[in-house]
């Protein structure tokens, strides 16, 4: 339980860091505020995610984008929305893009174009000139939308990378094929998921024991 919670907390950090870098540095601005594909991540995380963890990632990694680009004053508001957009969406079936999640879109929608119209008004109290940001909203929602349906059909054909089920050897196995499919060599993903011992074997010479050192740094062995 506790290994658990700590795994969502580090994917909730690194959810939080996506969305702020595809918010803050890779958006166009647009009307009083900026277009970007940021959301498209927040949906992943959702679908990745229990709601209230993919809602901490939207809130910390939209909110600090519009802090900290100049965008302050819409902080409050893309911290309430965000915050909503992660429950429209669920991680509690096998597949990332399913049913469920695709029809997420749709109060997402509502909610990012809602949501900034009616904050826009309220900060301003004009409820004409917000409405100047409505395509942009829209634009928003469909590039983000795309985004998020390629990266979770493609995070689909991968996951589950082990079968949590099977036995420690069968596990074992599930890695070692996880690393030949990216690129290592079955005698490099051994070495490194079951190393020799190394640190303090005389009978190894300096770049063996360098090698060694360095593919300890990339994963722990394998007990």
């Amino acid at each position: 339980m506790k290994n658990r919670t700590t795994r969502r907390i580090c994917l909730t950090a690194l959810m939080a860091a996506i969305i702020y870098v595809f918010t803050a540095y890779i958006h166009v601005p647009s009307h009083t505020g900026y277009t970007h594909v940021g959301d498209g991540f927040l949906y992943l995380a959702a679908s990745l995610l229990p709601a209230p963890f993919a809602a901490a990632a939207g809130a910390i990694g939209a909110g600090l984008a519009d802090l900290l680009s100049g965008y302050g004053i819409w902080a409050p508001g893309t911290v309430i929305i965000k915050v909503l957009t992660a429950f429209c969406f669920t991680n509690r079936r096998e597949k990332l893009v399913n049913k469920r999640n695709v029809l997420g879109i749709l109060p997402a929608l509502v909610l990012c174009v809602g949501g900034y119209y009616l904050y826009e008004a309220l900060i301003t109290g004009n409820f004409t000139a917000p409405a100047l940001g409505i395509p942009g909203y829209l634009t928003q929602v469909a590039l983000s939308s795309v985004v998020y349906l390629a990266l979770g059909s493609a995070l689909d054909r991968v996951l589950p990378v082990i079968n949590a089920e099977g036995s420690d050897s069968a596990i074992l196995d599930n890695v070692a094929e996880f690393l030949a499919m990216n690129g290592y060599s079955l005698p490099r993903a051994v070495s490194l998921l079951m190393p020799e011992p190394w640190d303090h074997n005389p009978q190894l010479d300096d770049r063996r024991r360098a090698y060694d050192a360095y593919q300890s740094m990339l994963m722990e062995p394998w007990d």
